[in-house]
């Protein structure tokens, strides 16, 4: 399970400075083992990943997202 806080605040008229914080609990030895695997440069893949997909979405594409 995942805990997401997103704060946003506005930085001028055309930009907005935003703030994510996660926080994960496994619910079995499953879960444990993926957040414990979930390491700094995984995470970051992780977030690079979802950068692809949103982009990609946005561009009217599927960029390989399942």
């Amino acid at each position: 399970m995942a805990r997401v806080h997103v704060h946003c605040r506005r930085e001028t008229s055309a930009a907005t400075d935003v703030t994510v914080r996660y926080t994960f609990v496994g619910l079995s030895d499953a879960g444990n083992r993926e957040i414990e695997a979930m390491t700094p440069g995984a995470f970051e893949e992780k977030m690079r990943r979802w950068e692809r997909w949103i982009r990609a979405h946005l561009a009217g594409t599927s960029g390989g997202a399942p």
